[in-house]
């Protein structure tokens, strides 16, 4: 779960979001916390699975799929 409610643009549940890097589809959104589904090879390929509560990420919409 990640705490965007400081995010300056309104999230909904599956737009695709880049977090850290690495684009992820959004499961829900509700109150500025979104969730995502992360498989297995997502974890052993990125540095997500390093991540603990309470630690900053980069998060950004992803523009090329928000356009369509």
């Amino acid at each position: 779960m990640i705490d965007a409610s400081a995010f300056p643009e309104r999230v909904d549940t599956d737009e695709s979001m880049a977090v850290n890097g690495v684009c992820l589809t959004v499961q829900s959104a509700s109150n500025g916390l979104l969730t995502f589904n992360l498989w297995p090879a997502t974890l052993e390929k990125t540095n997500l699975s390093q991540l603990e509560p309470g630690m900053a990420v980069n998060l950004e919409k992803n523009r090329r799929a928000s356009s369509n």
